[in-house]
């Protein structure tokens, strides 16, 4: 990705995180918005040679978007497929966090 490809992802992310958030229900809309989030955190941190903040920001994303599923009024079956999806990138995440870790301590 160039430079400005880059940027306008992050812009684009962070207007849609940022956005107007509906009233009424949770219907788990919140939580798929927040696991979008740490997903691009995660292709951002990646795409940056591993910056570490990224990282740890798609894991704060992922850390509200499994208290916005608890509290979401969703069926079992969507909420073990949204279950199953955060512990995945969340994985991803700490994986990539880690070797960036290593690789920016000097540690191989």
């Amino acid at each position: 990705m160039t430079d400005i490809a880059i940027r306008i992802f992050i812009v684009v992310t962070c207007l849609i995180s940022l956005g107007p958030q509906p009233a009424g229900a949770d219907d788990g809309t919140e939580c798929r918005r927040l696991i979008a989030t740490a997903e691009g955190h995660l292709r951002f941190g990646v795409a940056e040679n591993g910056r570490i903040r990224e990282f740890a920001a798609g894991l704060e994303a992922l850390d509200r978007a499994q208290a916005s599923l608890l509290a979401a009024e969703v069926p079992d079956a969507e909420r073990a497929v949204e279950a199953r999806r955060i512990e995945a990138l969340r994985e991803d995440l700490a994986f990539s966090l880690e070797r960036s870790r290593h690789r920016f301590y000097g540690a191989f």
